[in-house]
Order: structure tokens, then sequence, then C-alpha cells
């Protein structure tokens, strides 16, 4: 059996950063990636205006979502997990590192969103 396709978005930040060494960027391209993921709600290269052409093209050759979620479906659950309000309610209220956060959004995300 093999191993489901990786996302970057599944990735913590320093995983991400070393995927993205791993395809011939600097590592700084994965902090940009990080915020269309989890700050513009967005993986469409053409939205990704400050990446090079090249690494939009080669990251909107994945066809990543699952094949029952339609992109207002996947963008209606990014939203939700996201929101201002999630955050706050969970860091703020509940008591969870911003890293918790960021790392159950991603896992979320993933489980919810991604083909495997």
């Amino acid at each position: 059996m093999s191993r489901p396709p990786r996302h970057l978005a599944d990735l913590d930040l320093a995983a991400r950063r070393q995927a993205v060494a791993d395809l011939g960027e600097r590592p700084f391209r994965a902090d940009q990636l990080s915020r269309h993921y989890f700050g513009r709600y967005t993986d469409t290269g053409e939205d990704m205006t400050d990446l090079p052409a090249a690494l939009r093209e080669r990251l909107a050759a994945d066809d990543a979502l699952r094949p029952d979620v339609d992109v207002d479906e996947a963008t209606d659950i990014l939203w939700l997990l996201v929101h201002p309000d999630v955050g706050r309610l969970l860091v703020d209220v509940r008591g969870w590192k911003p890293a918790r956060y960021e790392a159950w959004c991603a896992q979320t995300a993933s489980a919810q969103l991604l083909a495997r």
C-alpha cells in the first residue's frame, strides 16, 4: 500500500520549509505559502502572485481536493477553520498555544479537503 500524497498545507512550518527547499526553492517561499493557505485562504496558483510563475504552475498541477468536495465547500471549510473568532476561542479562551492551533488547522483541513 502506498502512502497518500502529501500536501504542503499538511506540514508544520519547519517541514514546509524543508519541502520547499527540496523542490529547489528558497525556504522563505514556505512562509509565503503559509500566508496564502492560512491567511488568504487560497491554494490557487493564480492568486499567489508573489510566488514565481514556475512554482505556481507546479503547485497547480497537483489536483489535491477530494472528489466529493467542490471549491465552494472547500472555501467554507477553510473559512471556518481559520476564522479569527475560532482562533481567539481556542488560543485565548481555551488556552491552546498558537502552534497547536496552526497544526490543528492544517491537520483538520487536510482531513476534510485533500484527496488521499
